[in-house]
């Protein structure tokens, strides 16, 4: 029995020790993601160039329009939204250390020019 609460005990005191120390390391950075579609067909875009200023930190969404930057520190940022044949687009964000800012986007075609 005292074997058991022994181990018990450990097992408790090991799974409080990796917890604080993963938690530590997610409470000093946030994390921004979110997803992209097309206001026109409602489908997701992918290929989209998003980039957090002044970071100058870029990533590509994905096939299913998603995209995500971790260990962003916390502050306010300025994402910016690129694609060919469509409206470029820029949201203001601010991040707190330990959260997921959720950023969710439709963008529009662009108007082909009148010729």
């Amino acid at each position: 029995m005292k074997k058991a609460i022994s181990i018990l005990a450990l097992a408790a005191a090991f799974l409080c020790l990796t917890t604080a120390c993963t938690k530590t390391t997610y409470d000093t950075t946030g994390t921004i993601s979110g997803f992209i579609q097309s206001y026109n067909t409602g489908e997701p875009l992918n290929l989209v160039l998003v980039t957090i200023a002044p970071t100058n930190r870029n990533n590509y969404s994905g096939m299913d329009g998603s995209y995500q930057f971790n260990n962003v520190d916390p502050g306010e940022y300025r994402i910016s939204f690129q694609k060919a044949g469509y409206k470029s687009n820029t949201k203001d964000i601010t991040v707190n250390a330990g959260e997921t800012m959720i950023l969710n986007l439709v963008m529009e075609v662009e108007p082909s020019p009148v010729k």
